[in-house]
């Protein structure tokens, strides 16, 4: 799998976008089950590098070279983040990539679709407790409505069950493990389970409750131009 993922990263890096065998590399990453092995090698050997080559092409945030995968520890950090680089502050960050969203029936009314964010309870709490220090980055990209793909196929039919329109969205935020200790539950955050075959319980928030959280919809149409988003 690293030789087919370093073949198709090398071609985005040539053609200066994300190319068609990415693209299906990105769904086979989206319908790989969760807490897998394959799961982890296609985040850890192809998405997060991905991210990092997109963030070089284009990016309303990140400047080239302010995003590197991180080098060694499978259980390290995903990012290393050069704030500012020319004053030392070099920051490690984790990055958990939603391009799906739900309409929760448990919670919709406090956390729309248009807001809704979801981490693994187990991942949640563990920040909160255990890594009070680790910085989460957030992407929020629901920009896929292509039914021939998982994710485009989940938001399609999260937003006709809505009765919604669809509605293109992306964003960025952040959050540190003991910004969690303060929110509330059944306030802040709640409890579900994933509709999924899995049933996995996760923990439910909004995105605009991230205490860094920044919404980039307004740059789509510059991204899908350039062919960076996911």
């Amino acid at each position: 799998m690293k030789t087919s993922f370093e073949k198709v990263l090398r071609e985005v890096i040539a053609a200066e976008r994300i190319t068609d065998s990415a693209q299906r590399l990105i769904d086979k990453a989206h319908r790989a089950e969760s807490n897998t092995k394959e799961k982890k090698e296609y985040y850890k050997y192809f998405m997060e590098p991905l991210k990092s080559i997109c963030c070089r092409i284009y990016d309303p945030f990140f400047q080239p070279g302010d995003l590197e995968t991180f080098k060694g520890d499978d259980y390290g950090p995903d990012f290393v983040f050069k704030y500012r680089a020319a004053f030392g502050l070099i920051l490690h960050i984790d990055w958990k990539l939603h391009a799906t969203t739900f309409f929760d029936p448990f919670c919709h009314e406090i956390v729309p679709l248009e807001q809704y964010v979801s981490m693994s309870r187990k991942q949640f709490y563990r920040y909160r407790y255990e890594e009070p220090e680790s910085i989460i980055w957030i992407e929020r990209n629901i920009t896929n409505f292509d039914r021939s793909t998982k994710a485009g196929k989940r938001n399609s039919e999260v937003f006709d069950f809505a009765n919604l329109e669809p509605k293109e969205s992306w964003g960025y935020g952040a959050f540190r493990g003991k910004d969690l200790q303060h929110w509330e539950l059944d306030t802040d955050f709640f409890h579900s389970q994933l509709i999924n075959g899995t049933r996995e319980s996760v923990v439910v928030f909004r995105f605009d409750s991230l205490p860094v959280h920044k919404d980039f919809s307004e740059y789509i149409p510059a991204a899908k131009e350039k062919g960076v988003l996911f």
